[in-house]
């Protein structure tokens, strides 16, 4: 995709609402914002950096919405789609419970907890 059809890309999935789970969205590549859940509106994501990552439950889709919009100037959005990816997405979710140094059993209960409820 080229920067237009990115920009287009990202304006219809948060005026649309439908985000999926796999949506990778990124600021400049180095801030990342991964859907892991999306079930009936309640919207779960892993958002940070390579380094730290950080469970957010997002509890419609217009709050996702207003938390990635500008909060000034002539609208859009400060993070970019890039793709959707369920390969890339469970990567994301490996290393977040790589990185929270979770037991087995711990890693089975979250991703049951995360993906399903």
């Amino acid at each position: 995709m080229n920067y237009k059809e990115i920009k287009e890309k990202t304006k219809f999935k948060f005026e649309s609402g439908l985000f999926n789970p796999g949506d990778i969205f990124s600021e400049m590549f180095s801030y990342w914002i991964v859907v892991i859940s999306n079930n009936n509106g309640l919207i779960k994501t892993l958002e940070g950096t390579e380094k730290e990552l950080t469970l957010v439950e997002y509890k419609t889709p217009e709050e996702f919405h207003n938390k990635c919009k500008y909060k000034f100037g002539s609208g859009g959005y400060w993070i970019d789609f890039m793709s959707n990816n369920h390969n890339k997405a469970a990567e994301y979710i490996d290393w977040y419970c790589y990185k929270k140094q979770m037991s087995q059993s711990d890693i089975r209960e979250f991703k049951l907890n995360t993906l399903l409820v």
